[in-house]
């Protein structure tokens, strides 16, 4: 009988502790899935991505006998970039400084610097407590 309360008492105590395991879990899976789809927000109510001129011929501004020089590849041409609205996201955080962002990947987020070096550590674009923070230029 003693030993049947013993093992009771440790498959309660491994199934509280699943139990709480699953708990923080799924508290920090909702936590980060917001915090993604606030710089989801923050993504497309700022920046939008375009792609740069591909094709176009050099000399178009040239005098008539000089028109006709063949195009010269740029290494930019067809490659994306980020346009960005900097009045409005300095309106709404006056401590943007900039915008990161590496194409074809889903690094797209606003660069802030604050009057200290924590306080974008801990605190999303919007002001919101973040755990992943904000990408930020910090003080000298």
């Amino acid at each position: 009988m003693k030993k049947k309360t013993v093992i009771f008492l440790i498959i309660f105590l491994l199934l509280l502790i699943a139990a709480l395991c699953g708990f923080f879990y799924t508290r920090e899976y909702m936590t980060a899935q917001d915090e993604i789809a606030e710089y989801a927000a923050v993504q497309s109510e700022y920046a939008s991505i375009t792609y740069g001129p591909a094709g176009e011929s050099v000399g178009q501004d040239l005098p008539s006998e000089e028109r006709g020089l063949p195009y010269v590849v740029s290494e930019t041409d067809g490659m994306p970039y980020v346009e960005v609205d900097y009045k409005a996201l300095l309106r709404d955080n006056p401590d943007a400084v900039g915008w990161l962002a590496i194409p074809d990947s889903v690094i797209n987020y606003p660069v802030v610097q604050g009057t200290d070096n924590i306080k974008y550590l801990s605190t999303s674009f919007k002001g919101k407590h973040s755990s992943a923070g904000t990408p930020l230029l910090p003080q000298k």
